[in-house]
């Protein structure tokens, strides 16, 4: 999702996508890796793939990159896969819940 964002925002993704990985394949991983954070470091100085990475990891932890806070007290409702139990919309038929969400 971070990459349809920074296209919507006017990157070339795939331009930028292919640079950054290949400078990190002509580095020997020792530049732009998408798995090392550098405290200090501005946002946008991450390349694309980085900045994916960082918005990944930060989803799996369920952290708030905006808000600096763990998100689970924010959404203890959302946070949890939907199941029938704790979504009612679950339980509706997929064209009536395409209809009502028109």
């Amino acid at each position: 999702m971070v990459h349809v964002l920074q296209y919507q925002r006017g990157v070339n993704v795939r331009r930028e996508g292919c640079i950054a990985l290949a400078a990190l394949a002509a580095t020997g991983g020792k530049r732009g890796n998408p798995h090392e954070v550098k405290v200090g470091k501005a946002w946008c100085r991450y390349n694309v793939e980085e900045q994916a990475e960082l918005v990944a990891d930060a989803y799996c932890q369920r952290y708030s990159l905006v808000l600096k806070e763990p998100i689970e007290p924010l959404f203890p409702d959302v946070v949890h896969a939907p199941t029938a139990g704790n979504q009612e919309n679950l339980k509706l038929p997929l064209k009536r819940w395409i209809a009502g969400a028109i």
